[in-house]
This record gives C-alpha cells, sequence and structure tokens, in this order.
C-alpha cells in the first residue's frame, strides 16, 4: 500500500518515474510479479500504471466498464 501511495504522490506531484516501456513489455515475457491487483474502469484516459507510477508487471490491471467486480475478475 505504501508503494502505490508513494507512487500516486508522485503523480499528484508531477514527477512521474521515467520508464522505457518496449524495455518493460520484453522484460516482462520471462514472468512478471505483481505487488498489487487494481480494479479499474475501462477508460483509457486513467492508466493505472501512471496514477500509482509503477512499471509494466508491477501491478495487476482489471480494466472492466463501470469498475464492476465480477469473478473472472477474482478468480
Amino acid at each position: 500500500m505504501e508503494l502505490l501511495k508513494a507512487g500516486n504522490q508522485r503523480f499528484v506531484n508531477g514527477a512521474l518515474t521515467v520508464r522505457n516501456h518496449s524495455k518493460q513489455i520484453i522484460a516482462a515475457q520471462a514472468g512478471q510479479h505483481p505487488k498489487a491487483i487494481i480494479i479499474s474502469c475501462i477508460d483509457s484516459r486513467v492508466p493505472v500504471e501512471d496514477v500509482f507510477d509503477v512499471g509494466i508487471g508491477d501491478v495487476f490491471v482489471g480494466r472492466v466498464a463501470g469498475n464492476f467486480e465480477n469473478t473472472d475478475l477474482l478468480e
């Protein structure tokens, strides 16, 4: 939770970490170790990775219309 709070504070302050997303995607092919699961709106204007200043594979994001939790996301 502290990781997400600190990342969100960086987002609010406009101090996001500079990341090479292409390099992170390639590295994630070998495996991912997300630290949190976040259910978010499908709206692409709200990129969860930016809001919490995390990289590819750092969190698992379930994007659904209306932020509606269902068994597909929870199982």
